[in-house]
């Protein structure tokens, strides 16, 4: 984190997201099909700092102040059809969150005139309770292994990017090419967040507490494989039509 810090001259490091936006796209005929809307309704800075100097433990805190997802306004506009001024409806709806200190409605309250603004337009929206973070700077390094995300990979990737130190202390049972195609994974991971490997081995790490922390709620409710490895989390499908990032940590 120290490494990020640094070179990115910010403390915040990601979102924590409070609902979901749900709208199915109109039925077109000879025009490139819209996927559905699938987009978190309000945005809250996050800071994620490592306990320890090992950098195996993570305290997320919600730093800031609450806000209106962008993203999820110039879908509706460009993507979806939606007759709306996208800065104009974006300080109307800050305003009224400002205006809220209850931070547990602030989705219920965005979601309601949005609502009301898309069914203006014959078409009707959902919404869906949901809380979840997610980093920046990393969003498409996690894009190109979501799938890997609840699977054997991640604990891969944190190997991989680890120091010696940490390796030490979370050995994977790999061989050496096993080891150097994940250390080939990694470095493409990397590259595509723009990232070092420290500052991605941070969000790994993370990751992957939050996971662990998930399962053991769980207490065996997720899916498990036919063969005697740790349980993998079902992802959805299809993706969201927005470019907010694609992996999550969630809960109820």
């Amino acid at each position: 984190m120290l490494t990020f810090q640094e070179e990115q001259g910010v403390d915040d490091v990601g979102k924590c997201a409070h609902g979901l936006f749900l709208l199915q796209p109109t039925s077109t005929k000879g025009t490139t099909p819209v996927k559905p809307l699938r987009a978190p309704l309000v945005l809250q800075p996050l800071t994620v700092t490592p306990r320890a100097a090992a950098e195996t433990d993570y305290v997320l805190e919600l730093v800031g102040v609450p806000e209106v997802n962008p993203v999820l306004l110039y879908a509706l506009n460009r993507q979806h059809g939606i007759d709306l001024d996208v800065e104009e409806l974006t300080d109307e709806l800050n305003a009224m969150i400002e205006e809220n200190d209850d931070r547990s409605t602030h989705a219920g309250l965005v979601y309601a005139a949005l609502s009301d603004v898309v069914a203006g337009h014959g078409r009707a929206a959902e919404f869906e309770e949901r809380q979840f973070a997610s980093t920046r700077h990393v969003e498409d390094t996690l894009v190109l292994f979501e799938k890997d995300v609840f699977g054997d990979k991640l604990e891969d990737y944190c190997f991989a990017t680890g120091d010696r130190r940490w390796r030490s202390a979370h050995p994977r049972p790999l061989n050496w090419w096993q080891q150097r195609k994940a250390r080939k994974q990694a470095t493409e991971l990397r590259k595509a967040g723009k990232c070092s490997r420290r500052t991605l081995h941070a969000e790994l790490s993370a990751t992957l507490v939050q996971r662990n922390r998930w399962q053991e709620m769980a207490a065996g409710g997720a899916h498990r494989r036919k063969s005697s490895v740790s349980p993998r989390l079902s992802r959805r499908s299809p993706r969201p039509a927005t470019n907010w990032p694609l992996w999550r940590w969630e809960r109820s």
